[in-house]
């Protein structure tokens, strides 16, 4: 087996972490330091929802490795394991790729989810994604640290040039 690191965050999804993380800690305080009880109450809730969303996106930071016979992306909550056999084609995704967030996380230490109709993201860097696709017509992203390393390996496991 072979892990493949993701690539850094681009600038769009740092920013995007660090804002979050800076509403989220705002709302903290909010809540410690307000002596009203309604606003105690707010701030509570809302430091809650932050503080689980944060929590969410972080749990979706995949890590990708690839065994014999299969390309496999994990995150701490779900598996998405891909036959060698069955990938159809690996391209380079588009430098600039225009996406259509449908249900997932669109910048919150990185892109995961579903994007573009039924594209499935774990894209870190939006300029190092790896497009993937399946005999099925499954479409996966990712955003290895070396994308140019990952395509050689899976495409030496798979006879496609």
């Amino acid at each position: 087996m072979t892990t493949y690191s993701n690539a850094n965050r681009d600038f769009v999804a740092n920013a995007i972490t660090g804002v979050f993380v800076l509403i989220t800690l705002g709302s903290l305080g909010f809540w410690a330091l307000s002596s009203d009880k309604e606003a105690r109450t707010s701030g509570m809730a809302l430091s809650l929802i932050f503080l689980l969303v944060l929590t969410i996106s972080w749990l979706l930071i995949p890590t990708l490795e690839k065994t014999a016979s299969h390309f496999e992306i994990r995150t701490k909550l779900s598996t998405s394991s891909i036959p060698l056999n069955q990938i159809k084609s690996l391209t380079r995704a588009p430098q600039k790729l225009v996406h259509f967030r449908v249900f997932g996380v669109g910048g919150l230490f990185g892109y995961f989810g579903y994007f573009n109709g039924k594209e499935l993201w774990y894209v870190t860097n939006l300029k190092k994604a790896i497009k993937i696709e399946t005999n099925t017509g499954r479409v996966y992203l990712v955003s290895p640290k070396e994308p140019e390393v990952l395509l050689q390996a899976l495409q030496n496991d798979i006879n496609i040039k």
